[in-house]
């Protein structure tokens, strides 16, 4: 083999014909909290890339839930946007994700695309009674947990089944009753709601008010939990309110956990707890008796 010779030339690409590049990568897929996050990578365009946007919804209802977020680019160049269910009706199951680029002309490019799915949160929630002996004599002001206790013994069960942490009514009313002005004080024969906002807080949970029984289904479907305070009902006789916890959805019914009365601990339709909801001023200082209590 012998060389004879040779030349240069120059190969002009348009860049009409070399397709954007990405990278899509979902991370922390967390059903506790309904979220997942999308992280794009590997990102390249002939046209430039001014913002990166990820259109995302979940396939129960075509793209009736449809949320545009907008990646916020990382350090390392990539880019990353956090998916919540909220945003999207607590819908479970397949969520697909689009990437699309916002080139420096202003026009959007499709890149890609893939599928995620979300879970409904699994909890293991113990069951505590605010008559249970090793607490029930307990006194707080003028009255004892056996006869107002309901408020923190839901909260016990809420925060232990989400933190996994043994979290007792006893702590929950220690912290309610030293820390606050919303448990059997300034008149108060029990919690107020306002209390369970503080609590949660506490440690370090999140709420959402619910002011609607749809706003309850949805937020039990992802795996929430719901504190309830209900009026006049199976639950409790006038002028006495009472404060359950519920969990789960199915068919229409949440399990409902009941601090007072475990015999009444079952399932029963969301439709009939809201419908028997407290309409008790203290029970409504946030604007709606019912609660969710959520990492």
């Amino acid at each position: 083999m012998v060389g004879v010779g040779g030349t240069k030339t120059t190969a002009n690409i348009d860049a009409e014909n070399i397709k954007p590049i990405g990278k899509i990568t979902i991370q922390n897929n967390n059903p506790r909290l309904g979220t997942f996050e999308v992280v794009v990578s590997n990102i390249f365009n002939p046209k430039g890339v001014k913002a990166v946007y990820l259109p995302t919804w979940s396939s129960v209802n075509g793209q009736d839930d449809i949320v545009w977020y907008q990646a916020q680019k990382q350090a390392d160049g990539s880019y990353k946007a956090l998916v919540r269910a909220s945003n999207h009706k607590y819908s479970t199951g397949e969520y697909i994700v689009h990437l699309y680029y916002n080139q420096n002309d202003g026009s959007l490019v499709g890149v890609g695309g893939t599928t995620t799915t979300v879970n409904r949160g699994l909890y293991s929630t113990p069951y505590y009674s605010q008559r249970d002996p090793r607490w029930a004599g307990r006194v707080y002001g003028n009255y004892n947990l056996n006869a107002t206790g309901c408020v923190p013994t839901t909260l016990a069960m809420a925060i232990s089944g989400i933190t996994g942490q043994t979290v007792l009514p006893t702590t929950v009313a220690d912290f309610l009753y030293h820390n606050t002005d919303s448990f059997n004080k300034n008149g108060l024969f029990g919690t107020s709601s306002r209390g369970i906002i503080q609590a949660a807080q506490n440690w370090g949970l999140t709420t959402d008010i619910l002011s609607s029984s749809a706003a309850v289904k949805q937020s039990l479907a992802i795996g929430h939990h719901v504190l309830a305070a209900v009026g006049s009902s199976v639950f409790a006789n006038y002028p006495v309110t009472h404060e359950l916890v519920m969990r789960g959805y199915q068919n229409g019914q949440t399990q409902v956990f009941d601090p007072y009365n475990a015999n009444n601990n079952g399932w029963y339709s969301v439709d009939y707890l809201f419908g028997v909801k407290s309409g008790a001023p203290e029970d409504n200082t946030e604007g709606s008796p019912f609660i969710t209590v959520r990492s």
